[in-house]
């Protein structure tokens, strides 16, 4: 994530990776799994929410060809 780039799209990852950890989820397994390979914890949260980002990503650009 970019620090300087939109500051309430980064908010807004930040809220919905908080939420995947604080619940039983896919996304807080993704970040367990994170975790079990060596990452900190700070690194695994990064992982997550690039995670997120791509999938965002993709939807809007399979959205911008139909």
């Amino acid at each position: 994530m970019n620090l300087k780039g939109n500051r309430q799209i980064n908010y807004a990852m930040h809220i919905a990776a908080v939420t995947q950890l604080a619940h039983d989820s896919p996304g807080r397994a993704y970040c367990d799994r994170k975790r079990a390979e060596g990452k900190r914890d700070k690194d695994a949260m990064r992982a997550l929410k690039r995670r997120f980002s791509d999938a965002v990503y993709r939807r809007l650009v399979a959205d911008a060809r139909s």
